[in-house]
């Protein structure tokens, strides 16, 4: 976990960070009187920096963890996955999805894969500039632990160069910017400059 500045945080700081969503996880219980999910936070993403799971988190603010059984929890995504594509009318990318349902460990841990997850909903597969969505989330928070920071532009493309990836331009393309992109993988955003989507004519 980063600072603003691109510095792995403080053990105060993520000391802080972590009170701060215990703070609206116990908001959120008490105005709606139960536990929250992943999608009723924001950034949910950033929990599992200091958690191994969502109901460790919830235990840990002394809230009762969401026990669905399996067969529900994967009957209530796949339905939740076909009305959003019915909505866009073509299958989602795995980022709208995590993006709307904020779900995507509960994905792998039911389905395996993002991939195995659309097989089962009876859709066509997706793939967006020769890698998953959800692979691109995932390199972009690989590189961050190796660093040990938020990569800039300049060092997701050199390591994309590498690694025969696609560059930050491309992640742009549908994030808008470089900072949404690291917003939503739950990375505190750096000052490098950003590369924004090019509006049509």
């Amino acid at each position: 976990m980063s600072n603003r500045h691109g510095h792995p945080l403080t053990s105060e700081q993520k000391g802080a960070r972590e009170i701060e969503y215990r703070k609206m996880a116990l908001e959120f219980h008490k105005e709606t009187g139960r536990s929250p999910r992943m999608a009723d936070l924001p950034f949910p993403y950033k929990i599992f920096k200091v958690h191994d799971t969502w109901n460790a988190f919830l235990e840990d603010c002394g809230l009762e963890v969401n026990r669905l059984t399996t067969d529900v929890e994967k009957y209530s995504l796949i339905f939740d996955y076909k009305e959003l594509a019915k909505n866009l009318e073509r299958t989602p990318y795995a980022l709208e999805f995590y993006k709307k349902f904020g779900c995507q460990y509960a994905v792998r841990k039911l389905f395996g894969s993002w991939n195995a997850f659309v097989k089962a909903c009876d859709l066509k597969l997706n793939r967006f500039t020769g890698a998953e969505k959800e692979e691109l989330v995932e390199r972009v928070l690989k590189l961050a632990k190796k660093l040990g920071k938020t990569p800039t532009t300049r060092e997701f493309n050199a390591h994309a160069k590498k690694s025969n990836l696609c560059t930050t331009m491309v992640i742009c393309r549908y994030f808008g910017t470089w900072t949404e992109c690291l917003e939503f993988c739950g990375l505190e955003p750096n000052q490098n400059k950003n590369f924004k989507r090019r509006k049509k004519d």
